[in-house]
């Protein structure tokens, strides 16, 4: 994401299948709760209202 009025914002997820957690530094992360294909939503608004949203589909494999 670039923001380069370094405004505020806001960091909405959809996820089936795990969850995003965000560590000390900023950086999100997911964790997969359930074994198979999933669908992850970012929507990111800005202090203006303006937003954008990007999806992925990953593949969650069992570590066993």
């Amino acid at each position: 994401i670039k923001n380069p009025q370094n405004m505020e914002l806001r960091h909405f997820w959809e996820i089936s299948g795990g969850t995003v957690e965000e560590d000390s530094q900023g950086d999100f992360f997911y964790y997969g709760t359930k074994v198979g294909k999933h669908k992850i939503t970012l929507t990111v608004v800005n202090e203006l209202g303006l937003c954008d949203a990007k999806s992925i589909e990953i593949e969650v494999q069992s570590n066993r």
